[in-house]
């Protein structure tokens, strides 16, 4: 099978993923950077553009680190993802003990509360904040959020959803490492080592966090003896879904306003529009000499402020009976050269 990508501010890869139920699909998927534009301008793409993820990229060791970024290879997301690979910084960096970083994309508003480093500390009858450090920079992930993990004796306590954060433990096992979290979010904020407190980042989730695997499915004796290697019948679509829910935004077709606060190290505030989305067609030739126009979906906005860029991720896909039967995948504005090779044509979303 052939790609040709006519797109060329993006790149493409065409690959084969099976669903649950061993159906076979075959998966576009595009990427586009684009330079983080000044206030209200145009964003333009970068050429060439970025690469795919074909891995997950991470804090620093696997498993042990804190995700940044989910490999770019799924078969679907019913919602586009809105990810943030940011730190906080004060502005004209002039130390602060607090504050405000908000994000804004399309229908997506989101706040959080960024504090200095701070201990508890142990009171007669419960644990206080400590005194804040003045800080100019503050990491975005669930590093830095309410969390957390620790020895206590011979046993492993760790928060129940997550454990690669700080500041949490259990007021009858205690844990030695006082810190707290310094990312919060400023209508529920941590008062307390056993808060039950949903942590909060801009980042992509941990792939095991409560509120990622849940969707994950059984991976048990019966599904290791009847359903591998296909994934369990429990299995649920939303765990491809990278971010939680207030990150999820409707499929974005370009024109959205972005708004970005205490995210860059020279402008606190950043306003710009996305830019047209949704002009990026897939034609799939196969060998029965059908042709099937797909209209790929955004399903993910990935913006590294500090870089000045920020990234595109279209997909679709196109149930198949086996790859032999496309012969070539057309991503792109159609050339001269193809138009004779139009007919029939079938359409598809998705």
């Amino acid at each position: 099978m052939e790609l040709i990508n006519n797109a060329k501010h993006t790149t493409a890869k065409a690959t084969v993923m099976i669903d649950k139920a061993g159906f076979e699909y075959l998966v576009v998927v595009m990427k586009a950077s684009y330079h983080l534009p000044d206030d209200n301008q145009l964003a333009r793409p970068i050429i060439p553009p970025k690469a795919l993820a074909y891995t997950d990229t991470y804090t620093g060791e696997v498993g042990t680190s804190v995700p940044l970024y989910d490999a770019d290879f799924v078969l679907r997301k019913h919602k586009c993802d809105v990810i943030f690979n940011a730190n906080a910084f004060a502005p004209n960096a002039e130390p602060t003990q607090h504050l405000m970083v908000s994000v804004q994309v399309g229908e997506m508003k989101k706040s959080l509360s960024v504090i200095g480093y701070r201990q508890w500390q142990q009171g007669t009858e419960h644990y206080t904040a400590g005194d804040v450090t003045p800080f100019t920079t503050v990491p975005l992930h669930y590093g830095f959020a309410f969390g957390g993990q620790y020895h206590f004796q011979d046993e492993m306590i760790s928060h129940s959803i997550n454990p690669l954060g700080r500041g949490y433990f259990s007021l009858e096992k205690p844990n030695g490492e006082m810190m707290m979290p310094q990312l919060e979010n400023p209508k529920e904020l941590v008062d307390a080592p056993d808060n039950d407190v949903k942590p909060i980042a801009l980042s992509v989730l941990p792939r095991h966090y409560g509120e990622r695997v849940k969707y994950a499915g059984t991976f048990d004796d019966k599904w290791r003896n009847e359903t591998a290697p296909f994934l369990p019948d429990d299995f649920d679509e939303c765990y491809f879904q990278s971010v939680p829910d207030d990150q999820q935004i409707d499929f974005p077709v370009g024109n959205e306003v972005i708004t970005l606060t205490n995210i860059h190290p020279t402008r606190p505030e950043i306003h710009f529009k996305l830019p047209r989305l949704n002009n990026v067609p897939v034609r799939l030739y196969q060998r029965d000499g059908e042709v099937v126009l797909l209209t790929p979906k955004v399903d993910t906005l990935y913006f590294e402020p500090e870089k000045n860029y920020f990234s595109v991720i279209w997909r679709c896909h196109h149930q198949i009976r086996t790859i032999q039967d496309v012969e070539q995948v057309l991503v792109g504005p159609l050339l001269d050269s193809y138009v004779s090779r139009q007919a029939p044509v079938s359409t598809c979303r998705g």
